[in-house]
């Protein structure tokens, strides 16, 4: 595969959170004066809280109260994690692990602040944090997913292009945000609200049962999300943006229609490549 790092969500993705989270903002908003649905809630799990709580209340509650939603909401999260534990969904460690045997960077992407990720990390084992060769959370970003700023800050912070990376997500949120920044993704159903329609029709490549199932098709997954030999680095790309700007002046000079395009094929380039104007 011609990726250099999986970027990875950790709430319903790598941990058994979601439902904690559900609860956590059902005790929250009954406490403010709202009763919602759990099934409401679940389907916007994968937001920060800057988007989840005007989803579901509108803006004029999340205005007069939406601050204190969002303060109050971890601090519900981290007495059920303590009553109750997070599990690690089976075979995280070990596809961690063997993302780093095969030399790919380990990135976790989140909308938890750090607060939230150590909540995580306490009451699940999982040392999020000592997982990652990079780790983006809420302190990186000004908006949650499906905003793309936390994919957008995970790449840059881990010095790659989008086309280096892919993103493993349960939410069409995490597919949402991967999208505008540029990232494929790839779906797994463990975090237990979104079935593999909505995941695919977020943009998700493809979808997994969990994290066991992604392990047991790595190459496959690796293959789906990169089939190009190429390692499309920054340089790279800009490479081949300079040489479809050339083909298209040589296209203009000729009277053509001035598109340009070049052709990447493993480490060769078809520096001539031009898109010849219909008749």
């Amino acid at each position: 595969m011609a990726l250099d790092a999986i970027i990875f969500d950790v709430d319903g993705t790598l941990l058994d959170s979601n439902a904690l989270h559900v609860e956590a903002f059902v005790r929250t908003f009954e406490a403010h004066g709202y009763r919602v649905a759990p099934d409401r809630i679940a389907v916007e799990i994968g937001k920060g809280g800057d988007n989840l709580v005007p989803a579901i209340l509108g803006p004029s509650a999340d205005k007069k109260d939406g601050d204190a939603i969002r303060q109050q909401q971890p601090k519900e999260f981290a007495k059920l994690a303590a009553d109750r534990g997070i599990r690690v969904f089976p075979k995280v460690r070990e596809l961690l692990a063997e993302v780093r045997r095969r030399g790919l960077k380990i990135v976790i992407a989140t909308s938890s602040g750090k607060q939230q990720l150590e909540t995580l990390t306490r009451f699940s084992g999982l040392d999020i944090a000592g997982e990652a060769d990079v780790l983006a959370n809420a302190d990186d970003i000004e908006r949650s997913k499906p905003a793309p700023d936390v994919i957008v800050a995970a790449v840059n912070k881990a010095k790659l292009s989008p086309a280096q990376c892919v993103m493993i997500g349960d939410t069409p949120w995490d597919a949402e945000s991967a999208k505008h920044g540029g990232v494929i993704t790839l779906g797994v159903l463990c975090g237990g609200a979104n079935d593999a329609e909505t995941l695919m029709g977020a943009g998700a490549r493809r979808v997994y049962a969990d994290p066991a199932d992604l392990l047991a098709h790595l190459d496959e997954a690796g293959a789906i999300a990169s089939p190009s030999p190429t390692h499309l680095t920054q340089e790279r790309l800009e490479e081949l943006m300079r040489e479809a700007l050339s083909a298209a002046r040589e296209g203009m000079a000729d009277g053509e229609a001035p598109i340009g395009a070049a052709l990447a094929r493993g480490g060769l380039l078809d520096r001539r490549a031009r898109l010849e104007s219909p008749e």
